[in-house]
């Protein structure tokens, strides 16, 4: 059975999440875990950080990556 994630994406509603992520790479940025808010509008993830920053993601493309990959098993 494969998954219509298209579909899947857009019949459910969801609220905001906080969840807790690590930046790394900037000095000012000390390592300690801080919140990001996820928020879905329609076909985008959008994270916000602390500071305000905010990323917006493709729904459908964000969870295939998060998913593994299809595998097609042949009958035996």
């Amino acid at each position: 059975m494969i998954d219509n994630v298209e579909n899947q994406a857009t019949s459910q509603e969801w609220d905001d999440s906080l969840i807790m992520g690590l930046r790394r790479g900037l000095p000012q940025h000390s390592g300690d875990a801080e919140g990001i808010l996820v928020s879905l509008a329609g076909a985008k993830v959008i994270l916000t950080l602390e500071d305000g920053e905010m990323l917006e993601l493709d729904r459908v493309e964000l969870m295939a990556a998060l998913q593994p990959p299809l595998r097609i098993l042949k009958a035996a």
